[in-house]
């Protein structure tokens, strides 16, 4: 998932609970470390061209522990209380409990598009209902041939947003995995 959606937050390689800025351009963890407020950088873009907004950010996280989602995030987030659009390139994720871990928990989350598997009415299916949707990313890598059940081709994407943040320098090398 790493090569199609963007995360908020980089892991560093070699740096103990450290993350770097992807979609994120700052974040600020509340002094009593109950909450974590992101603000997202103008230039990220999802695949359509469409802006990453904090609106797609609390779409992911409802989606990811809703009852159609792998159960296995509904525990990794069981300490996160919810989150809050304070506009549209700021939100806040709060925490039920102090845990240091819990911004870098949450700025690992892949973000998706609020408009990937809406149905031509507007309605938005069921997260199970959208495999065969082409996923609208905002990653490295498009999809690219698929033979459903058997193999996929992710393809570079020559305009992807972030090529020349720090972050992205020297990855990404390959036109085709």
């Amino acid at each position: 998932q790493e090569l199609l959606f963007d995360t908020l937050l980089v892991a560093s390689m070699d740096e103990t609970a450290s993350a770097y800025g992807l979609l994120a351009e700052s974040v600020d963890v509340a002094e009593d470390r109950l909450s974590a407020t992101f603000r997202l950088r103008a230039e990220a873009r999802f695949h359509d061209g469409t802006p990453v907004e904090a609106a797609d950010v609390k779409h992911t996280y409802e989606t990811l522990v809703g009852p159609y989602a792998a159960p296995g995030y509904a525990t990794l987030l069981q300490d996160v209380a919810g989150v809050d659009v304070l506009d549209k390139r700021t939100l806040r994720f709060r925490f039920k409990q102090p845990n240091r871990e819990l911004p870098l928990t949450v700025g690992s989350l892949p973000v998706f598009s609020r408009a990937w598997g809406r149905q031509a009415d507007g309605k938005a299916k069921r997260f199970d209902e959208i495999v065969t949707d082409t996923p609208i990313g905002s990653g490295p890598y498009r999809i690219g041939p698929v033979v459903f059940g058997r193999d996929i081709t992710y393809v570079r994407n020559p305009d992807y947003w972030a090529r020349d943040l720090n972050v992205s320098k020297g990855a990404y090398n390959f036109d085709k995995i």
